[in-house]
């Protein structure tokens, strides 16, 4: 996966998309892109874990 694919993965999901939809966005696997927003690959670009595997529950509220 390359930097860019890797940077595109963080700001989608800042942007409030989930790991499947950005997984069909990107063109790779929802584990990869699990991976990635976890920690546990590319951090040198990441910096480290950007979620912890939930929403907030504000950012949630607009799919009640």
């Amino acid at each position: 996966m390359s930097k860019s694919e890797v940077k595109e993965i963080v700001k989608l999901w800042n942007q409030g998309w989930g790991y499947r939809n950005i997984a069909r966005i990107i063109g790779r696997s929802e584990k990869a892109v699990e991976n990635v927003l976890l920690g546990k690959y590319h951090t040198d670009v990441t910096g480290g874990r950007i979620c912890n595997g939930k929403r907030p529950a504000k950012q949630l509220a607009i799919y009640r």
